[in-house]
């Protein structure tokens, strides 16, 4: 499947033949077939915000291994070709947005807003529940693993500043609802800052949080890190794309359920 995407949940789609194994194959899809096949949930791609011009996925259940090279995007050239489209580039430039976050700010707190909640290589679900532990708190967000070899993460539509919050917090509420099948012996539970891959504060247990307790089943838990500590392992703040990853160690993850609720990030003082 093929697809463009303009923010969740609004992606065209066009599944493709599958490309034989072992020989490189060139692969032209029409914007336009793109435009009148939008996801299941949305509707069709804005052209004028698009985030993401290629997104592969796999439809099968099988581990797939693929290589790209030469992803273009291509203007309209008329049989007969008039002078000025020829090796045109449509005049397209990427649009870049500097968005500045003043102080603290609410990532997740009952509802979606500028932050989707995904994972970063399938085979995770994410959605937003109503708790039933605590019914107060509302919806939450639950993530639910059917592989070892994924990440769960709130991520924003285009990286952001958050300089104004250095000296400040991180913090979210946290409920394992099931361990993973096989948990990892030694930390199985970690979380990280993402500012545009690879750049990221690290992998950090949830044992080195404020709190420095280890996650339990079944009860809802506050977990802080300090902003400072996040980029003195290598976080950088003027470009944060995902204000938190979390999830079960890699390779240890099949059958973990866990909700996250209120999750800020904290100017000093605040």
């Amino acid at each position: 499947m093929v697809k463009l995407d303009s923010g969740h949940p609004d992606p065209g789609q066009l599944a493709i033949d599958i490309p034989p194994v072992g020989a490189w194959k060139r692969v032209g899809i029409r914007i336009s077939d793109l435009l009148v096949n939008p996801g299941e949930h949305g509707d069709s791609p804005d052209l004028d915000r698009v985030l993401s011009p290629l997104v592969i996925e796999a439809t099968g259940t099988s581990k797939a291994k693929i290589r790209l090279d030469n992803i273009a995007l291509t203007c309209v050239v008329n049989d007969y070709a008039r002078v000025w489209q020829i090796g045109a580039d449509c005049l397209l430039e990427p649009v870049y947005v500097e968005t500045i976050i003043s102080g603290t700010t609410e990532i997740f707190s009952g509802q979606i807003s500028d932050w989707l909640p995904g994972d970063c290589c399938g085979g995770a679900r994410a959605e937003v529940v109503a708790d039933d532990v605590e019914p107060e708190r509302g919806n939450v967000i639950e993530f639910a693993y059917e592989t070892n070899e994924t990440v769960t993460l709130l991520r924003s539509r285009q990286p952001l500043d958050f300089s104004a919050v250095s000296g400040g917090t991180l913090s979210f509420d946290l409920l394992i609802v099931q361990q993973p099948d096989t948990p990892a012996a030694q930390d199985p539970w970690k979380m990280k800052v993402s500012c545009v891959d690879p750049c990221s504060s690290g992998d950090i247990p949830l044992t080195g949080s404020l709190e420095g307790r280890a996650p339990e089943t079944g009860t809802w838990q506050r977990f802080s890190f300090a902003i400072d500590d996040l980029v003195a392992r290598g976080l950088k703040l003027d470009q944060v794309d995902a204000p938190l990853v979390i999830f079960p160690s890699w390779g240890n993850q099949t059958g973990a359920i866990f909700r996250i609720d209120n999750l800020v990030i904290s100017a000093p003082d605040q």
